[in-house]
């Protein structure tokens, strides 16, 4: 399900994510299928994804056992609408990355806005790789 946003956006923006690439060149890969190899690259198109309004591809990239996950569909699709809805993303910024087997972590900060408000922050994500796929499972706001 994909929602309005606020501007034009283009395959040749830049990134919502903040690699300086273009949108066509970066996230746009794995928004329409291919899978990110690494918990990086999933956390970096998560981000964009929510500055795209793409909410089922953060349901599909969140680990259904994680405590991310929210069995409440209806309430959990229409919370990620108006989060996307109602922000400005400006960016995030990868401090450390790890990988141990099928687990992985990717400390980083996010730059967001909302009603010209600052509601940046920096968060410790928690990965997991399920079927060969990685998934987000819950993260520490600090």
């Amino acid at each position: 399900m994909k929602i309005k946003r606020k501007k034009e956006f283009t395959p040749r923006s830049a990134c919502p994510c903040g690699s300086g690439k273009a949108y066509a060149d970066c996230c746009k890969a794995f928004h329409d299928g291919e899978v990110p190899t690494t918990p990086e690259a999933l956390m970096r198109s998560r981000y964009a994804a929510y500055a795209r309004g793409l909410v089922d591809y953060i349901i599909d990239t969140t680990d259904p056992l994680g405590s991310a996950w929210d069995a409440d569909m209806t309430a959990w699709v229409e919370r990620i609408k108006k989060f996307a809805q109602k922000t400005t993303f400006g960016g995030v910024k990868i401090h450390e990355t790890s990988v141990d087997g099928d687990r992985g972590v990717v400390k980083f900060s996010a730059k967001l806005t909302k009603k010209l408000a600052d509601i940046s922050f920096s968060e410790t994500s928690q990965f997991v790789r399920r079927e060969g796929r990685w998934l987000y499972s819950e993260g520490e706001i600090h």
